[in-house]
């Protein structure tokens, strides 16, 4: 689910060019607001709820005084894998944490071919979503000798680019044992 708003400041006048590219482009609502109402916030982040199901519901928390214009982008994914792991194969295992510490977590299990490339310090696997496979996850695991700080400092566009060629159409039967997990990112642009 993608929404996307315009909110300005009432009493403000903007171009009619860009609020019609917003309008035309991206789908966007626009709507002028009081911006020192009380209530303000809440209509942004009531209609932000309303529009990605209830799956967002905050995505701003005040208005500062200075703001004349708030572009207001909420995404929400909930991507259903193409093939998807068996709920009754999840069982607590071993995993093993940055710091090097053992814990027992949930662990999905699935066996299956996957796009796969194994490198020096990591391997890499993608998980497809969807009916089509058009979009897909991509995982990667670091060598046991090696950790995610290692990895993360070889993670560079060039090498992320290779990687993804690699594994790109060469499939290879996996046993793939991975943490149950649910991910949330939110950023702010000024």
């Amino acid at each position: 689910s993608i929404a996307n708003s315009l909110w300005g400041r009432a009493g403000v006048q903007f171009k009619p060019e860009f609020l019609n590219r917003n309008r035309e482009f991206y789908q966007a609502e626009i709507a002028a607001l009081q911006f020192n109402s009380p209530d303000a916030v809440d209509r942004i982040n009531s209609w932000v709820s309303d529009k990605t199901r209830g799956k967002i519901t905050r995505i701003i928390d005040r208005i500062d005084p200075q703001s004349v214009l708030y572009l207001v982008n909420a995404v929400y994914f909930n991507g259903k894998w193409t093939v998807p792991f068996d709920p009754k194969l999840t069982k607590p295992h071993d995993f093993t944490l940055g710091s090097g510490k053992v814990t027992k977590v949930p662990m999905m299990f699935r066996e299956g071919d996957f796009e796969y490339y194994k490198g020096q310090t990591f391997q890499l696997i993608k998980l497809n979503y969807g009916d089509n496979a058009r979009l897909g996850m991509y995982v990667l695991l670091p060598a046991k000798e090696s950790s995610p700080g290692e990895l993360y400092k070889q993670l560079t566009p060039a090498n992320w680019n290779e990687w993804i060629r690699q594994a790109k159409g060469r499939t290879t039967e996996v046993e793939l044992r991975m943490p149950k997990f649910k991910a949330e990112y939110r950023t702010e642009a000024k």
